[in-house]
């Protein structure tokens, strides 16, 4: 069905005369197309089905009649045209059907001319319906731009000076519509004088002179602003020329507001105008983005300044090209001296960096890059050089492609380039040293890929540092076996961000031999990629892995001889001990020599447990203090002293405190010495030792005094030395300087002063196991 075909509905119950009136409408015309229907029900089933564009129906008729039926349709088709075509007509149904919104009345007659008559007025109809439906639905959709952009519409009448604006206009201003609604006419003022607050006159009274509008609402407009609004009214009304002017208005709240009216003028058949119509729309966004942007270029101009950033703006179809002042004092020119020729950059090009310039501009140009972004030299005023990057971007090109506009920056980095340069040496001086170290140094990514390797890693593995560096582990360490150790380490590193040291780690060299490594490895972030990655740093000790295996057998070898030497002195001096006491009942007059060998003997006993004492001391290398009962060791040493020597007396002053004090089981010792060292040093024929022991919050104090001729003054500062004592002396000197070891070891002091009267006194002190 085309646009001019007229769809019509024909309602009757007589079923004849609804196929003859649909076959003599369609003879009048091949556009018509009649639809039948035999009561108002039917009908109204073909009216919600399809496109109707005419109903015509009887009066007379089952269910509902003609009228009845119209009022349906009007229900739901207010405009649908509708034809009462019935055989019965009478005034009062004529009445009721122009009330109830027929289009037409026609009573049926006989002969066929009714029928073309019928067709012609149906044409009529459809017509005059279309035509109100093409402008409503013009209507709407003006009225839908409009509501879409917001957009308000305005009407001056010059003859009368009243202007009239709409709803959309009101809310423009900041106003409800709702608030007043007869608001929306004003009455403008006609000035005969050239300037403002002149003579006036109503506007609606004829004047003979030229005369100057001023709009009716000047209440909305804002008073800096209403002037300039009548001039540019005054212009389009004298020329002819569109109406269109920016102004703010004074809404209510206060807030600002701008608001862009358009109009024109219309005139009548002579020429005189008649009218001015237009549209308004608020533009106070476009207003915020323009003060926006004029304070963002303001704000560049700032920062190019402050920045002294050089730009130039280069027509690459001319050469043209405009430098800013920054662009020439950054070089050391005065500006006036810069010509607007691209000759002016490129003269000024180092010539050993013109080819790398010219390769990325190109490059640019040709749309291979989004940025044009080199560095390079350029030639000062005072003929030296200085590093300039030089950004910039094509922002236009024609209809072929070809750029016909370019905007670009020159950055000074001539500081940046001497601390690169220095960079650049530092970082070499570090490579030297980092390769310089005997141990390995290295870094590697979470997949195994060195980062970084010194030249003592490298030159392991049979390699150049260069040749390790970007290579893979499984690459470059011979053993496949190592190399995933190493690298489930790496990943253990990286993964938990904790450092991990592996005191030995046997690694195997391009030459195949076996070197024991200390290795610690540290989280690394690599500069510049934020990566991931491990830093390690390995120390060769397979030396000191063979030292200490030597030195253990030495160790152990001197705890054989210790224990073979100390064993067989010990049989022998027992053994002499034993003939020299046999003889003790035969000996009269050697008694005295007697007892001094006897003496020797039991010193010399003594000497060799003491000795096996500093021997267990020296060689020991693992020890724990303990908390250890002060008071049995103590009484089991002075027991043990005094059960040896009947001549000599111990007394312990006062009981003994239950204390722990934190020491080993080499304890003992420290007190056997002191004590044995009293008596065998004493030259009194009774040796007299006293014991006293003290304790506070956190330590024990022990003394040991005796009554012997104290110690030489000349032996005060060396008394705890290892070799103290010399041939002459009765004794080694290893019980002191055992005493002073062990108590250093437990964290503790020794000391010795005078005795009063006579002799002397040591002083020990030892931490408690509270502290």
């Amino acid at each position: 069905m085309t646009d001019s075909t007229i769809q019509i509905l024909h309602v009757d119950d007589d079923p004849h005369f609804t196929d003859l009136t649909a076959d003599r409408i369609e003879t009048a015309g091949d556009h018509f197309i009649v639809e039948t229907a035999t009561n108002a029900s039917e009908g109204m089933e073909i009216i919600d089905s399809q496109s109707i564009d005419c109903v015509i129906s009887d009066y007379d008729m089952p269910g509902q009649n003609g009228i009845e039926f119209l009022r349906t349709v009007r229900d739901t088709h207010p405009e649908l045209p509708f034809i009462l075509f019935t055989g019965e007509g009478s005034e009062s149904i004529a009445s009721e059907a122009i009330s109830a919104g027929v289009t037409e009345y026609k009573r049926k007659e006989s002969g066929v001319d009714q029928f073309e008559l019928l067709a012609n007025r149906i044409e009529i109809a459809v017509e005059q319906y279309r035509t109100e439906q093409e402008l409503a639905d013009l209507n709407k959709r003006f009225e839908l731009a409009l509501s879409e952009t917001d957009t308000g519409i305005w009407e001056l009448d010059l003859d009368t000076g009243t202007i009239y604006w709409d709803e959309t206009s009101e809310r423009l201003f900041g106003y409800d519509p709702n608030d007043s609604p007869s608001a929306y006419v004003g009455v403008g003022t006609r000035l005969t004088d050239d300037e403002p607050g002149g003579d006036t006159i109503p506007a609606d009274q004829p004047v003979e002179s030229d005369v100057r509008y001023r709009p009716g609402y000047e209440d909305r407009i804002h008073p800096e602003d209403i002037n300039r609004v009548s001039e540019q009214l005054e212009q389009a009304i004298k020329t002819g020329e569109q109406y269109k002017v920016d102004f703010r208005v004074q809404p209510p709240d206060d807030s600002e507001r701008w608001i862009q009216a358009q109009g024109v003028v219309e005139y009548d058949d002579s020429d005189t105008p008649t009218r001015v119509v237009g549209i308004q729309s608020d533009i106070t966004d476009r207003k915020q983005r323009e003060r926006e942007l004029q304070e963002l270029k303001e704000r560049f101009e700032l920062a190019v300044n402050g920045a002294n950033l050089g730009v130039w703006d280069w027509n690459p179809q001319t050469d043209d090209v405009e430098f800013n002042d920054n662009w020439a004092t950054m070089l050391g020119y005065d500006p006036e001296a810069i010509s607007s020729d691209l000759t002016e950059w490129e003269q000024r090009i180092h010539p050993d960096d013109r080819e790398s310039v010219e390769s990325a501009l190109n490059a640019h140009l040709a749309g291979e890059t989004d940025y044009y972004d080199t560095e390079h030299r350029m030639r000062t005023a005072d003929d030296d050089w200085k590093g300039i990057r030089d950004v910039g971007r094509v922002f236009e090109r024609d209809d072929q492609g070809h750029p016909v506009r370019a905007v670009g920056i020159h950055i000074d980095i001539s500081d940046r380039k001497a601390v690169e340069t220095e960079l650049t040496q530092a970082r070499e001086q570090l490579r030297e040293i980092i390769d310089l170290v005997p141990d390995l140094i290295f870094v590697k990514n979470y997949d195994g890929e060195y980062l970084l390797a010194n030249e003592t890693t490298a030159t392991i593995y049979g390699m150049t540092p260069t040749e390790v560096e970007g290579s893979h582990e499984q690459d470059v360490i011979p053993s496949g076996e190592e190399s995933d150790t190493f690298r489930a380490d790496d990943q253990a590193v990286i993964e938990s961000g904790d450092p991990k040291t592996i005191s030995e780690e046997e690694l195997t060299t391009a030459d195949g031999e076996t070197k024991i490594l200390r290795t610690t490895k540290i989280p690394y972030e690599v500069p510049g990629t934020g990566e991931d990655a491990v830093l390690g740093y390995g120390r060769d000790i397979t030396e000191l892995k063979e030292y200490e295996t030597e030195l253990e057998r030495q160790r152990d070898n001197l705890n054989l001889l210790n224990g073979v030497v100390r064993h067989d002195i010990r049989n022998d001096l027992q053994l002499v001990r034993g003939h020299l006491r046999m003889l003790e009942d035969s000996v009269e007059d050697g008694q005295n020599h007697l007892q001094k060998a006897l003496e020797c003997v039991r010193s010399s006993i003594n000497i060799t447990d003491t000795a096996r004492e500093v021997t267990e001391t020296l060689l020991e290398t693992d020890y724990e203090r303990v908390p250890t009962d002060l008071r049995q060791v103590l009484s089991r040493e002075v027991e043990s002293v005094q059960s040896a020597d009947d001549s000599a007396v111990v007394t312990i002053e006062e009981t003994i405190p239950e204390i722990d004090v934190l020491a080993d089981d080499m304890l003992g010792s420290v007190f056997r010495n002191l004590l044995t060292n009293a008596i065998y040093h004493n030259d009194k024929q009774t040796p007299k030792v006293r014991v006293t022991v003290s304790s506070g919050d956190t330590v024990a104090t022990v003394k040991v005094a005796d009554n012997g001729p104290g110690i030489p003054e000349n032996r005060k500062d060396d008394i705890f030395h290892k070799d103290e004592c010399g041939f002459e002396s009765q004794g080694t000197g290893l019980g002191l300087y055992l005493v002073q070891t062990l108590v250093d070891r437990y964290g503790g002091e020794i000391s010795f002063e005078s005795n009063d009267p006579e002799g002397s006194v040591f002083i020990v002190k030892l931490p408690t196991s509270e502290k």
